[in-house]
């Protein structure tokens, strides 16, 4: 082996222990804890989710789900669920697919990507979300295109997690790439939080535009990424929105699954769902 090789190579191994030692030393006086169950992760190789976290969500085998949302079926696979039969002919996506139910062990997660640590937490879900049966399958050669948000909220933000949420979720879905500019969002909207199913699709009627109509290629797959599926109500706008402008197969893939007809549920919590639908 050349000598500068084995020079690269040599530096690269101590760039690698200094990273390790310096992960040590600041777990060691800023010790990082679980989002969910507030134990100290210490060398866990995950950012912020812990191990006994993961083993508490309820993950979802995209095999066995309803067709069209996603949702667990009850009636059998590859079932249409009570929620779809009534509202799923209303959808402007293909189907949806999540890796977990939003319960009370992954609405922490979600919390935590939508107002704290978006970027690790990003990590964590694509990671953990690998123990969903057939949900990087879903996604796989398609183009994924994050729900976008208006830019009053972005900037009072600071970012938008399903944008990160796609990128992680592009590293283990073979094939698939983002476009994080196809879409845009072009007026504010209420939060959805209060709101029952036919209010939220008049509530972001007409929020969603492709910037470049040029760029949408008929012969493509999209896949719209989100963080909660809740009632589908914004995934089936941003649909409409790319349907319009010449696409013609859009499926959706969300980190979480909020049980059927939870737009009750949906007000209970303690943060909104002020980006999903």
């Amino acid at each position: 082996m050349p000598a500068h090789f084995r020079r690269i190579g040599k530096i690269g191994l101590a760039a690698r222990k200094l990273l390790r030692f310096s992960g040590a030393f600041v777990d060691l006086f800023f010790p990082r804890n679980c989002v969910v169950t507030g134990e100290a992760l210490g060398g866990n190789n995950s950012e912020l989710v812990s191990a006994t976290a993961v083993a508490k969500l309820h993950f979802i085998n995209c095999h066995k789900t309803c067709r069209l949302c996603g949702g667990i079926s009850v009636d059998g696979d590859n079932e249409i669920c009570p929620h779809c039969l009534e509202h799923g002919k209303d959808f402007r996506f293909g189907c949806s697919r999540s890796a977990v139910v939003f319960d009370k062990f992954s609405r922490p997660i979600v919390h935590a990507l939508k107002y704290h640590y978006a970027k690790k937490i990003a990590r964590d879900i694509a990671l953990l979300s690998q123990h969903s049966r057939g949900f990087y399958e879903h996604m796989a050669n398609a183009i994924l295109i994050p729900v976008p948000l208006h830019t009053s909220r972005l900037r009072k933000r600071g970012y938008n997690q399903s944008l990160f949420l796609a990128r992680e979720f592009a590293k283990f879905a073979p094939g698939a790439v983002v476009d994080e500019k196809l879409l845009t969002r072009e007026r504010s909207t209420l939060t959805q939080t209060q709101l029952d199913i036919g209010r939220r699709r008049e509530n972001v009627r007409g929020a969603f535009r492709v910037s470049h109509r040029e760029n949408v290629n008929p012969k493509a797959r999209y896949v719209l990424i989100d963080d909660v599926f809740t009632t589908g109500a914004t995934l089936s706008e941003c649909a409409r929105a790319l349907r319009q402008a010449g696409a013609i197969s859009i499926d959706a893939a969300t980190f979480a699954r909020a049980e059927a007809g939870a737009t009750a549920m949906a007000s209970t919590q303690n943060f909104s769902h002020d980006d999903n639908g």
